[in-house]
């Protein structure tokens, strides 16, 4: 916190105009990267400058704090931003060569909506392909959540699977025998190449909750989803995951039975099973 009006100031001198002016002239300032500081920026300098009077206070060292005259700036840094139908295939088009990793790890992540951290400690051993259910241990609570799988995340994660060679990791570095550490770099190339601007990874898990809606989810299931997703345990998944699969249940042609993959199918010997 560069306070350069205040340079020289004694605790007395340092009035609610002064502070008024540093907070006008820090949000009226140009980073170097040509931006200016968020409101929530400005909002903890304030902060910090305050709880430094109310401190000078309770040792007598001045008697009253400037920044309690202060308001703070309102605060709106949400941003909403998602994988628009038209970049996608302009994205997938260019993960292939040596950026081919990248094709599966943004599948799974869209169709998912894990979160990276999550998501690149994986291991085979939480991935239930007869339920069709991720089980995936959040890398915050320590609990497991549990995270319906699609058909193109089914399809995705069985290839991997074939190639996996006994590795306990699904998503792999093939040049460290390890599990990614790190993907900013790779994917930000990769939206640079394809001409996609200001999409960061977290973006992803923003397009999950948008599809949902797109098919029609009703907003009860969408919004018990997406809190399974931020917070809540394996225990508590029941009603949304049910919710979600309603929506997966297609009837087979030949029993009229209702399955959700072509799994239970095959076990059950129907004509119409194809593998």
């Amino acid at each position: 916190m560069k306070a350069y009006v205040f340079k020289g100031k004694s605790f007395a001198e340092i009035s609610p105009l002064l502070v008024e002016k540093y907070k006008k002239e820090r949000r009226e300032a140009l980073m170097e990267n040509g931006r200016t500081r968020k409101p929530s920026t400005i909002n903890r300098e304030l902060g910090i400058l305050s709880k430094i009077f109310s401190l000078a206070i309770k040792y007598g060292i001045t008697h009253s704090n400037p920044c309690r005259d202060i308001p703070w700036l309102p605060e709106n840094n949400k941003r909403v931003r998602y994988l628009l139908n038209d970049e996608e295939p302009k994205l997938f088009g260019i993960l292939n060569g040596r950026r081919k990793h990248l094709r599966s790890l943004v599948t799974v992540a869209i169709g998912t909506g894990m979160r990276r951290g999550d998501q690149l400690n994986l291991r085979w051993e939480k991935v239930d392909f007869q339920r069709d259910v991720i089980y995936v241990p959040n890398s915050k609570t320590g609990k497991d959540y549990g995270v319906p799988m699609n058909a193109d995340v089914r399809n995705t994660l069985l290839v991997l699977r074939s190639e996996a060679n006994g590795c306990d990791y699904v998503f792999i570095n093939p040049k460290t025998k390890k599990p990614y550490t790190n993907l900013k770099k790779a994917f930000g190339t990769a939206c640079r190449i394809a001409g996609i601007r200001d999409l960061h990874w977290h973006d992803l898990r923003h397009t999950f909750g948008t599809r949902l809606a797109e098919a029609g989810c009703s907003e009860a299931t969408i919004a018990s989803l997406w809190d399974i997703l931020i917070r809540k345990p394996l225990g508590d998944i029941h009603t949304p995951q049910t919710a979600l699969n309603e929506r997966l249940l297609r009837p087979c042609v030949c029993c009229g039975k209702m399955f959700a993959t072509n799994l239970p199918q095959q076990q059950n010997g129907c004509q119409s099973w194809q593998p």
